[in-house]
């Protein structure tokens, strides 16, 4: 015998799935996030010896995890952290030469286990936007205007090298649901 949900047991799950549905959103923005300011100084100082691609991504995901809240928006979406599928992603956008793959930021097959063929046609449209980008972009309101703005037209690269600003951003661009939009963090100079 199935028993009826009360009021408060509805409100709780629509309220759930509200949530989970924003997780999701944010998810997707976060994914487009790579924060290299806990490696660029070695990075850059390694340049001639070759940095290690493989630091790089652990460091990044490392900063993903304990700065922007990787783990708690993997747990609210209900998918294990496993760092294996996080970390062939980063494989997929940080060569082993530790250059940064820029145009599979959009590549919607690699956010989160995408694998139908409407999901790899609107990837391969959206990986052949052109890129434009914003050095320095502070808290991210232009950028955010201009990639809203831009939807269909164009993929935007905001760089900014302070932490809390780039999750200024990443907040703007969550709220907004900004597919055209991803985020480095770092020094202009080292990651350019």
């Amino acid at each position: 015998r199935e028993k009826k949900k009360s009021g408060g047991e509805k409100k709780k799950g629509a309220r759930d799935e509200k949530e989970t549905d924003i997780a999701e959103g944010y998810l997707q923005c976060l994914l487009r996030v790579l924060p290299f300011s806990s490696v660029i100084g070695s990075a850059s100082a390694d340049r001639e010896g070759g940095v290690d691609a493989g630091s790089v991504r652990s460091a990044v995901l490392h900063t993903l995890h304990s700065a922007f809240g990787l783990k708690e928006v993997l747990a609210r979406v209900r998918i294990p952290p496993s760092d294996s599928d996080l970390s062939n992603r980063f494989k997929r956008l940080i060569t082993p030469q530790a250059r940064l793959r820029v145009q599979n930021l959009f590549d919607k097959t690699t956010a989160a286990n995408s694998t139908t063929k409407a999901a790899k046609s609107a990837a391969k449209s959206s990986t052949e936007l052109p890129i434009k980008m914003e050095i320095c972009s502070g808290t991210g309101e232009w950028v955010v205007a201009q990639a809203e703005q831009d939807q269909g037209q164009a993929n935007w690269v905001a760089l900014e090298l302070r932490v809390d600003r780039v999750f200024q951003t990443l907040a703007r661009m969550a709220l907004l649901r900004l597919e055209n939009l991803a985020l480095l963090g770092g020094d202009a100079a080292a990651i350019l």
